[in-house]
Formats: C-alpha cells, structure tokens, sequence
C-alpha cells in the first residue's frame, strides 16, 4: 500500500482583529499536560508554545481583549478514576483541587479572566461556558442553524492551548457551531505528535472555516 499524502496546510496570514470583537482563549494548559512530570504530559511539543501563548496574552490584555480560560476538572468521585474499562481512557490526571489540574503559573488568569471548568474534552458540555459569553454579551448565538449563527455572529476567537486534536478541536468545533470566526495561531497550540498536530489544524481550516496564522502575525485595532 502506498503512503498517504498529507494535504497541504494553508500559509499563515496576517490577521488584523477589531479589539471590541475578539477574544483569547486558552485550553488547558495546566500542569499534568505541560510539565514533564504532569500525569498527561503531552510532550515536547507544548513547551515552545507556552511563552508564545503568554506574549500573546500580555498584547491582547494590554489592548482589552476578553480572554477565557479552561480546565479540565475531575472531581475524586469521578467515574474516570474507577476501575471501569469504559470510564476513562487518557489516564488519571487533572484531579479538581491538585496541583495537576492548576493552570501553569505562567499563563495564569488574570483578575476577571474566567476560567472553565470541564468534565471532558467538551468545553461546553455541562459547563457555564455559554452562560459567561452572553452575561459579557460577547457574539450573538442560538440554538438553531449553524450557518444563521454565522450570519448574525461576526465575533472572532483566537484558540490556543492543548491537545490540538482533542480539547482544542473541541473549543473550536462549539464556537463554530455558535457563529464565531475561529483565528488558530499555529505555534500557540500542541498535540502529543506531528500527526495529530497536522490533523488538526487540516480539520480547523478544512471545515470549520478557521484562520491560520502566527502569534506574531496578529494585531489588535
């Protein structure tokens, strides 16, 4: 059998972004994913990430951007850390109230960022992600017609944060189906390995309509 071709990404763009529209939002980037003695490390991808991700927080919070933050959170009683082969299948990490689970100290929330706390890859499933994007009545959604949303949402979210084809592809797949345009830059996000990290940045451009570029290639107006 042959070897499959990868297709070919997108070239990053430059990307200018008006303040009053746009957000940043950071996935997990907590310590079992980030450190190598995390219980998840992802591995020596995420590590170049981390301060491309912190420059460009201290921009976007120097400009006024709304930043969001997420945690994955498992609380001691959750199935995950049963015995049960279908409860969990990433491991044991990320346990609510441990150091696993805190956000690194270099990317810390700010006073007023939110932070979500999640039960799974899914930012929104089960959690008050929507709830914080309407109070900050930031995008305009409903539950309906994706491509309606489209139409009444020019709201944009930066997506930064790991693992690339797991929580993140996650974060991105709701804030496109709520109508936000998606802006990924590519060295502010990380999977375990080349594959999955190409994968998923094919998939964010391919379907879900998502800008590529680099931290450095965005700018606030």
């Amino acid at each position: 059998m042959s070897r499959l071709e990868a297709p070919k990404l997108p070239s990053p763009v430059n990307v200018s972004l008006p303040i009053n529209k746009s957000a940043v939002v950071v996935v997990d980037m907590q310590n079992d994913f980030c450190r190598e003695n995390g219980e998840l490390y992802v591995g020596p991808m995420v590590l170049p990430t981390i301060p491309k991700i912190r420059t460009l927080l201290e921009k976007a919070r120097s400009s006024g951007l709304q930043i969001i933050h997420t945690q994955s959170w498992y609380l001691k009683d959750d199935p995950r850390y049963s015995n049960h082969p279908r409860a969990s299948i990433i491991g044991r990490g990320c346990k609510a109230e441990t150091w696993g689970a805190e956000i690194i100290d270099e990317l810390k929330p700010s006073s007023g960022e939110p932070s979500i706390k999640k039960t799974s890859f899914d930012p929104w499933f089960g959690t008050n992600m929507e709830s914080i994007l309407k109070e900050r009545k930031f995008g305009s959604f409903e539950h309906g017609s994706v491509h309606r949303n489209r139409e009444r949402n020019d709201t944009n979210v930066i997506i930064t944060g790991t693992v690339s084809n797991a929580c993140v592809e996650k974060a991105v797949i709701g804030f496109y189906l709520r109508g936000y345009e998606i802006i990924i830059p590519s060295d502010c996000v990380s999977a375990n390995d080349h594959y999955g990290q190409e994968l998923a940045l094919y998939q964010f451009t391919r379907w879900y309509g998502a800008k590529l570029t680099l931290s450095d290639m965005i700018q606030f107006i």
